[in-house]
């Protein structure tokens, strides 16, 4: 599956809308790499990382009990959507870009879904 243009579902960007001709079904590259593409990317990413940590570290065990009460197949994943609105939940919403960059890197399976022990781990827990 594409990761852009499944993400074009889940939080549609704006840059993206045109790049995938839905007729042809002509795919875009997929992302493949766990290192952000380019300095824009770590920078976003980087970004993203501190904002996280900043609103979340001190909701960290509640976090991680609203992760497991949406995770009902106890498999330690989550639908990017169901993510999404975990972060509104906790007051932490990502503009487009901020999202895409951060879920093209923890969605490491491409499958849709976010491991939520490692993103709590690796973005919100205080090492």
């Amino acid at each position: 599956m594409n990761y852009i243009r499944f993400l074009k579902h889940h939080a549609p960007l704006p840059e993206l809308i045109g790049l995938v001709d839905e007729s042809n079904k002509n795919p875009l590259p997929t992302i493949h790499e766990k290192s952000p593409r380019s300095t824009s990317d770590r920078s976003i990413l980087n970004q993203v990382c501190n904002k996280l940590r900043r609103k979340l570290s001190d909701s960290y065990k509640q976090l991680r009990r609203t992760f497991k009460q949406r995770d009902p197949t106890n498999c330690g994943s989550v639908p990017v959507k169901a993510f999404k609105e975990i972060l509104h939940q906790y007051k932490c919403p990502l503009n487009d870009e901020e999202f895409y960059t951060l879920t093209s890197q923890i969605d490491t399976k491409m499958d849709g879904t976010i491991d939520y022990n490692y993103f709590l781990q690796q973005y919100v827990k205080n090492n």
